[in-house]
């Protein structure tokens, strides 16, 4: 036996390697068999250098497939670094069927749930794999389930629910502009909430009887399902076998869909949440082998878990990116680290969704959040997570409707900031409909127009509803899914989401790297941002105020052209006076009521009169220019604006 010990079991030279952390266990063993044969019993010692550890080497077979358990004195469990989970049953459903008669196998899958470890080669084809690397200021991320994205049949995929469903899914992903994906838990977890299962005795420092052991087949109860993921018990080096078309290949499956991703520039992102209780050393080994062994290229972290410190410093884990609600800048040094720790913005969302129903008090606090792109840290921006309203069901329902959930309706958000336009929930009247397709464009072109990294939920650039539940935790039905409807009303929202994003992308003014702060710094002869009323260069942060400008100086964005933002959320038309510029003029490029027409003329004082609930954007043309027709920029940057 060699001197490096490594956790877990691994094959090697023809043979397989234990390793099993002791925590107070008298003796341990490991039981092997051949994929579908019988069990058979190999004893663990102490090892000889490491007396804490139970240590083995079995001789195998290299061209067979093997599966494993442990057991103690106090019972079967399963390794806690299994690379990869054999599940008996499906997605969701608890094993009854316990066909052996044998009490001591019965034992094992009662324990277990009857989930067992695999021996998992590592021979796959990376081909050259590069990370895409993005900088924070070019992210355009999307969220998305690995199940609820594809397992409705609308999505027209293969093979639904998985992640071979997300490759099949790429071209639209592309279309969109993503270069992110933030993948919620996909690494394997027990999803039968309701039942305890014996996984990793190195960290739990003790095993426990699962509520199932011995229980005869008729007297075990239905149970709650973790659709999510999050905080359920996890095996934390498996990726989910239950989200694989073909689950005994889940890890080649997995890999594939990272190697594709990478090939067309996108990069990889997942979100671990880690439970209490385990040690420092553990998360760093399994954030590494994730890095190493599957190549994802970052990690949402709930940083009060983890060690942030120990990652950032870390030589394998040094050029991932880490996504948390909030860092200790003293703990990090004095670097730049915005193209390496994103801050998840909470307050966009709260402030913007605010904001846009027109409550009193905002505007000062947009002011400061649609500029900030971080000092230190990157910013990652978003008006709608998993834990909430879809964005469709921010602007159509008042209350939370959750009472799919069984708890009486109590669980989730209770203050989410949304408003129904006038109707709960679904409608039929035009002139609320209408409403709340505006109300979505705003909330979208806020969101990718302001300065940060943006996340889309997925979903949301077509308005994806999950009927008012905001918490589908446990729903994997039509409340917990991405339904691809085909309307005319989703088609306008996704062409109008890519236009934004086409937008984003062609003008670097809207994704600055550089700090805004305000000022003409470089003597250009306006500054880097500035904010105005309806009076030109007057801005009006009152506490009743809903309206304001953002004027985006290109002069500061590598000769970008400058970009004017007007926002009224007030439920009344307003005229604004927009700001002169040397012998130039703005020139209309869209807005969000499909319906306006500008009427802006070539003019030292140029006004518009912008409708209620409408943002409208303007592009700055020196006179030069000026035989340039709005309708080119529009085209270069792909919107569709309905005329009348």
């Amino acid at each position: 036996m060699q001197n490096r010990i490594i956790p877990g079991v691994d094959r090697e030279n023809g043979s397989l390697r234990i390793a099993v952390p002791n925590m107070g266990h008298e003796w341990c063993n490991i039981l092997l068999r051949e994929k579908g044969g019988e069990w058979t019993t190999y004893k663990l010692a102490p090892n000889a250098l490491f007396p804490s550890i139970f240590t083995g080497e079995i001789a195998t077979d290299e061209t067979k497939e093997y599966e494993y358990i442990f057991e103690c004195d106090k019972g079967y469990f399963i390794d806690e670094r299994s690379k990869r989970v054999v599940s008996p049953g499906e997605y969701g459903k608890l094993v009854r069927d316990f066909k052996e008669k044998d009490l001591k196998k019965r034992n094992i899958f009662s324990d277990t749930l009857g989930k067992v470890s695999a021996v998992e080669k590592s021979d796959f084809d990376w081909k050259n794999d590069r990370r895409p690397c993005i900088p924070v200021s070019d992210m355009i991320a999307y969220k998305l389930h690995v199940r609820g994205f594809t397992i409705h049949e609308s999505s027209n995929v293969k093979h639904p629910g998985t992640f071979k469903g997300i490759c099949e899914k790429l071209n639209y992903i592309k279309s969109l502009g993503i270069t992110t994906l933030i993948l919620q838990p996909c690494y394997e977890f027990n999803e039968m909430m309701d039942y305890h299962m014996n996984v990793g005795a190195g960290t739990a420092g003790d095993v426990q009887r699962s509520r199932v052991f011995a229980l005869p087949v008729d007297t075990v109860p239905d149970s709650r399902l973790n659709f999510w993921g999050y905080g359920a018990q996890g095996m934390y080096f498996a990726p989910k076998s239950g989200y694989a078309s073909e689950p005994e290949n889940v890890c080649t499956e997995f890999k594939t869909m990272v190697r594709l991703l990478h090939s067309t520039g996108i990069e990889v992102i997942m979100e671990m949440d880690y439970t209490n209780g385990l040690t420092e050393s553990f998360i760093l080994d399994n954030l590494r082998f994730w890095v190493m062994e599957y190549h994802v290229d970052g990690f949402k972290l709930d940083v009060d878990r983890v060690p942030v410190k120990l990652i950032a410093s870390d030589a394998y884990l040094c050029n991932i990116k880490l996504i948390g609600r909030e860092f200790n800048g003293d703990d990090l040094g004095r670097s730049d680290l915005r193209n390496r720790i994103i801050v998840s913005n909470d307050g966009f969302q709260d402030t913007m969704r605010r904001f846009l129903k027109g409550d009193e008090g905002q505007l000062h606090a947009v002011s400061e959040i649609i500029k900030d792109n971080g000092r230190r840290f990157g910013r990652l921006n978003y008006i709608v997570d998993h834990n909430g309203f879809t964005l469709n069901d921010v602007f159509s329902y008042d209350e939370r409707h959750n009472e799919a959930n069984g708890e009486h309706n109590h669980d989730g958000r209770e203050a989410n900031y949304s408003w129904n336009c006038g109707i709960e929930g679904n409608t039929k009247k035009r002139k609320v409909l209408d409403l709340r397709n505006r109300m979505i464009k705003n909330a979208l072109t806020l969101l990718f127009l302001s300065q940060g990294a943006p996340m889309l939920f997925a979903g949301d650039e077509f308005g994806n509803t999950h009927q008012g539940n905001n918490n589908p935790y446990c729903c994997d039905n039509e409340q917990g899914w991405v339904v691809w409807t085909k309307s005319k009303r989703a088609s306008e929202l996704r062409e109008f989401t890519k236009s934004l994003i086409a937008l984003r992308k062609m003008h670097k003014v809207f994704r600055n790297p550089k700090f805004l702060s305000g000022n003409d710094f470089s003597y250009t002869g306006l500054p880097d941002i500035s904010f105005h009323g309806t009076k030109a260069w007057y801005p009006d942060f009152s506490y009743y105020a809903r309206t304001f400008g953002v004027l985006l100086n290109g002069a500061y964005a590598d000769d970008s052209d400058s970009f004017l933002l007007l926002v009224n959320t007030h439920w009344e038309a307003h005229e604004f006076l927009l700001p002169t510029m040397t012998d130039g003029s703005w020139e209309f490029v869209f807005s969000t009521h499909g319906m306006i027409k500008s009427t802006l003329k070539s003019s030292r004082e140029q006004k518009e009169l912008i409708p209620p609930r409408t943002i409208c954007l303007y592009v700055y043309k020196e006179s030069r220019d000026k035989k340039k027709a709005p309708e080119e920029i529009e085209e270069k940057a792909h919107i569709a604006v309905e005329k009348e």
